[in-house]
């Protein structure tokens, strides 16, 4: 019995030691040799380089629009390829004035903005060719599916609407738009097919995706900002006769005027463009420096040398094992992830994090949703100017009882965890332009781990 309550009081000193930011070496001299257990602390050195993926998953709703410039980072350009949904609820009233369709608008709703709010920029707007394939990597080639000599539509515009007062826009209290006018036919055209006796392209989805294979919605002038839209829809404009009761209870006709919607939503195909450049800068092997580009596909890879780690451990027990990654201030953090500036969505059930995983793993991770496990993956927020991990120390064992004698790697990536209840169910890669570079000095790049003489699984 005296030998467990001894035991135990060491284990709550580990616990203790291993949360505080500068771990000592600690022991148990005061104890007779027969109850005596060593606890040690040592370091691990690591390294880390700058990589880049062939490309990235972006499976998703949102775009972003524009062209941005950082001094660091270097640019990024960004454009999207999109089908719309429509079904055949009530898309058109019976009564349309003179089968007549007024206007065709594509609407641009976005939630935020980077960069230069009054940078001039311009938009244009192609037809898609042929069906979108479900590849959502963001090295698919987009060329083949738009018809560049054919511009439906095209806008000049700034990210900051200059109607709205100062006091509403820091506010941020109004959703920001804009528009750009499409041919008339094609309203036409949605509007005739809906008039065809069934079956006709509103029977499915499949079928309207034939009919109407979707836009290009391209950045085509200026550099300065990117836009973040949360939602791209056409709109059909149209007068039709409505009845509503007079005064006497009668029913009483009388033009009105009204739209139907065609959304981009989560049933159909939206495919990202990013194009960005500096990048070989940024891969060049450096002695100080480390970094992460979104939607770049460029990340930090952290090297473990478990067999230093083995070496260091000897025959003792593994318990503990803390990371924590420093990044520069000032003038690195043109544009980065983790303050409040780029929270890029209104939902607060999304939080920015980073992500440390297993670079085989990757792929997986991101196409099944998956979220970080604490044993194979982890994920942490930004601190004071650091990433801090905490306690790695499954994947750190797992990695010596599979292959002690390799090297573990960790990516870390910049993702959005959907939350509810403060648990985690979804990840996805972090698609706003961002940037972090790491310290990777032998100072800022190291790994604590505590040891003990005694296996802990000895308690149960």
């Amino acid at each position: 019995m005296r030998y467990k309550v001894i035991l135990l009081s060491l284990l709550s000193g580990i616990l203790f030691w291993a949360c505080e930011d500068s771990i000592n070496s600690v022991g148990t001299g005061m104890l007779p040799d027969e109850d005596r257990i060593g606890v040690y602390t040592d370091t691990i050195y690591l390294e880390a380089s700058t990589v880049k993926l062939d490309s990235i998953y972006a499976k998703t709703v949102y775009g972003m629009l524009g062209e941005f410039y950082d001094p660091t980072y270097g640019s990024l350009k960004s454009s999207y390829l999109c089908q719309f949904y429509a079904t055949s609820k009530n898309v058109f009233p019976d009564s349309v004035i003179n089968n007549t369709i007024d206007s065709t608008v594509l609407r641009i709703t976005y939630s935020s903005y980077l960069g230069d709010s009054l940078a001039p920029m311009e938009v244009s707007v192609y037809p898609v060719t042929k069906a979108l394939d479900k590849y959502y990597y963001t090295n698919m080639s987009l060329s083949d599916y738009y018809d560049m000599n054919r511009i439906w539509g095209r806008q000049g515009y700034t990210a900051r609407n200059l109607n709205i007062s100062d006091s509403v826009n820091v506010a941020n209290i109004y959703r920001k738009s804009l528009s750009v006018r499409l041919p008339d036919s094609i309203g036409r055209k949605f509007y005739n097919e809906w008039r065809k006796p069934a079956p006709n392209a509103f029977g499915s989805l499949n079928d309207f995706v034939k009919f109407f294979p979707g836009l290009y919605v391209a950045s085509t002038y200026g550099t300065g900002n990117i836009l973040y839209v949360e939602f791209t829809d056409i709109g059909v404009y149209f007068n039709y006769l409505a009845t509503a009761k007079d005064s006497n209870g009668d029913d009483s006709t009388y033009v009105a005027s009204g739209a139907s919607t065609f959304n981009v939503t989560k049933e159909v195909i939206q495919l990202n463009n990013y194009r960005s450049s500096n990048d070989e800068k940024l891969l060049q092997p450096s002695d100080d420096k480390a970094y992460v580009k979104t939607p770049a596909g460029i990340f930090t890879k952290i090297t473990i040398p478990i067999p230093d780690v083995v070496k260091k451990m000897g025959k003792r027990k593994f318990t503990n094992a803390k990371l924590s990654l420093s990044v520069f201030e000032g003038d690195e953090w043109e544009y980065a992830i983790g303050y409040p500036k780029n929270m890029i969505v209104a939902d607060m059930s999304l939080t920015t994090k980073l992500l440390a995983v297993n670079p085989d793993s990757v792929i997986t991770f991101f196409e099944n949703k998956r979220v970080a496990d604490g044993k194979t993956s982890y994920t942490t927020t930004l601190g004071s100017y650091a990433y801090n991990f905490g306690n790695i120390s499954a994947v750190i064992q797992n990695a010596i009882d599979n292959a002690p004698d390799k090297n573990l790697e960790l990516l870390l990536i910049p993702v959005m965890t959907q939350t509810s209840s403060s648990t985690d169910y979804s990840t996805s890669h972090y698609l706003y332009p961002s940037g972090i570079t790491f310290k990777k000095d032998k100072e800022h790049l190291k790994l604590s781990i505590v040891t003990t003489d005694m296996d802990v699984e000895q308690l149960k």
